[in-house]
């Protein structure tokens, strides 16, 4: 059965008048997560070279692997 773990942490202290510190966290896990996989195509079909259309993307004209 899928199932996701999380739990958060706060540490607060005041160091004087009107002047405190904070610390926090945050902790996230997923188990058992349910996914389609495509197990008869191999890894090089999703290679996709990506050409220059005249856009000023950061992604432009890279190669996406």
């Amino acid at each position: 059965m899928p199932g996701t773990d999380e739990f958060s942490a706060t540490l607060e202290h005041e160091v004087r008048a009107n002047w405190a510190v904070r610390a926090s966290g945050i902790y996230s896990r997923n188990f058992n997560q349910y996914r389609t996989v495509e197990v008869d195509r191999p890894a090089s079909v999703y290679t996709v070279p990506i050409t220059n259309n005249g856009s000023r993307s950061r992604w432009a004209g890279r190669l996406i692997r």
